[in-house]
């Protein structure tokens, strides 16, 4: 009687569906986590952007001239728009107020959130968050309205 030690054949293939099936899992969760990355960086930009904003309103009581083309911020927009879905106030993410120099907000679509649009967005009262409502579409962060509509904190 010989005693062999080993594995069968059967017995390694099943081994190889088991980590094949394993690594598809895997991999079908990576899109989602890359997602939630880029969002992560919109929000912590976004949230160094405002803090940049009442620094500049400390500075010069007026939002007036605060935009992307500042050097100090524009690496934060330029990284918000790379990772973000959209950018609804193109071409820049920051809209200040003409007519009331006190006012400020940006927005920026978020990518993690399937078919509900999530948007990151600042206002200047000093509110940050998401929100669910499109900028674009109600008149916030527009010409006559600087608000964060619908906002919940981050």
């Amino acid at each position: 009687m010989s005693n062999k030690r080993g594995f069968t054949l059967i017995e390694l293939l099943v081994v190889i569906a088991i980590i094949g099936i394993l690594a598809s899992i895997v991999l079908v969760s990576f899109p989602s986590a890359n997602n939630k990355a880029k969002d992560a960086r919109v929000l912590a930009a976004m949230n160094q952007i405002r803090d940049q904003a009442a620094a500049y309103y400390t500075d010069n009581s007026t939002y007036a001239g605060f935009s992307c083309t500042l050097a100090a911020i524009k690496p934060l927009c330029d990284d918000i728009k790379a990772k973000a879905k959209s950018y609804p106030i193109a071409p820049d993410i920051i809209r200040v107020g003409t007519t009331n120099p006190t006012d400020v907000c940006a927005y920026a679509e978020l990518n993690a959130y399937g078919s509900t649009a999530t948007w990151a967005c600042f206002d200047g009262t000093g509110l940050i968050g998401k929100t669910t409502t499109d900028p674009s579409r109600t008149g916030n962060c527009t010409a006559t309205t600087y608000v964060c509509a619908g906002a919940a904190g981050m």
